[in-house]
This record gives structure tokens, sequence and C-alpha cells, in this order.
């Protein structure tokens, strides 16, 4: 009988997925508990230095952000989306918002790369985890969001359950 051998670096993968996990979950409730590009740029400076990206890497999160402050932009403007603590604005969007899209990009690039599940799964992931995300922002009180438009809502749960599917689509491009 052989042995269970796993691949090599899992370790390492395993080690850097968890610290990337940890330090994505802080950012994202210290954004909740003060929203502020402040402390959010430096922050993420610290974390692209610690946890490196790969130029195409950084190319598919930077475009991935664009995407979704440009969805959270139609969502504000539609009202469907209003956020309390403004800020300045970036493409119509409060700069610490655009950040937290930069890191929460960076983020889901790592984890969609790291655990190698189905794409079914990863979409799961999304239209369960983007929505949640917003509504817990809304139990900080930062922002109000009106479930009941059906119109508006479906889209943006389906545009979550489509994020880790580009992500997964860009991630594999060299």
């Amino acid at each position: 009988m052989q042995p269970l051998t796993l691949p090599n670096g899992w370790r390492s993968q395993t080690r850097r997925l968890l610290v990337d996990s940890v330090i994505f979950q802080l950012f994202w409730l210290a954004s909740m508990w003060a929203p502020a590009a402040s402390w959010q740029l430096p922050a993420l400076l610290i974390w692209a230095w610690l946890s490196p990206l790969g130029r195409h890497q950084w190319l598919s999160v930077l475009l991935l952000a664009s995407l979704g402050i440009v969805v959270d932009g139609l969502w504000l403007s539609s009202g469907w989306l209003v956020l309390f603590e403004p800020g300045p604005l970036l493409a119509g969007v409060p700069l610490w918002l655009a950040l937290l899209w930069l890191a929460c990009c960076r983020y889901l690039l790592i984890l969609v790369s790291s655990v190698h599940w189905p794409l079914w799964a990863l979409s799961l992931l999304g239209a369960l985890g983007g929505p949640a995300s917003y509504a817990a922002a809304t139990s900080f009180g930062h922002a109000s969001i009106h479930w009941s438009q059906l119109a508006v809502s479906l889209p943006f749960i389906l545009w979550w359950a489509l994020l880790p599917l580009l992500i997964h689509r860009l991630g594999e491009t060299p």
C-alpha cells in the first residue's frame, strides 16, 4: 500500500492562504469599524510587502477591483445601496470602499488560486459571501440596502456569483 503523498509546497501554500485570510478578515473588519483611506492604503501596502503578488496577478486585481468599483457605483447611483460614510470619491464610490474592493479582489485571487474548488462551489461562495458582506456593512451602520427591490437584488447576487468565476479565469491565464 502506497503512503499518501501531498504536492510539494502544500505547507507553504496553506500557510500563505491562512495568513492572507487572517489579514483580509482583519482588514475588512477594521474597514467596517473605521472606514478611512488614511489607514487602509498603508495597510494594503504592508500586506503587499508581506505577501507579494506577481505582475499579472496585480493587473488582474486592478481590473477586477475597477469593475467592482464601477458596479458599486451603479448600485449607489440607482439608490439601491446608500452609504452613510462617503468620504472622498473615486469614480463615484467612496475611496475607502474602493480600497476595500482592492483588498477583496486581492484576497479572492489568492483564495481562488489556492483552493482548487469546482466552479459551481466558487460561484456559490461568491453568491453567499458577497451579499453577506454587504449585509454585515448595514449592521455596522455604514450602509442601507433595499433588498426588497428584486430587480436590483437579483443582479447583485448574480454579480457576486460570477466574480469568483472571473477571478478563476483571469488567474489561470499567464
